[in-house]
């Protein structure tokens, strides 16, 4: 997932084994402090919002061919 400006931030995956979704913060992006496991999307998404202090969403283009599992932005 990228912020609006294009800098990466990490990637939300959902996990295989669990009803999970799982933030996976970029070494040096704004996600290291926020809280990696989430009950669903949409509490991870919220935690994004809440960290990058603006909107969170996804497009077309962040949906992983693997399956459902999503990327952010």
């Amino acid at each position: 997932m990228n912020d609006r400006l294009g800098r990466n931030l990490g990637e939300i995956t959902k996990s295989e084994n669990s009803d999970v979704f799982v933030i996976m913060p970029h070494p040096e992006g704004t996600l290291r402090t926020v809280k990696s496991i989430h009950a669903s999307l949409d509490e991870a998404m919220s935690a994004i919002a809440k960290v990058t202090n603006g909107a969170c969403t996804l497009d077309s283009q962040d949906w992983v061919s693997r399956g459902s599992a999503p990327k952010s932005s």
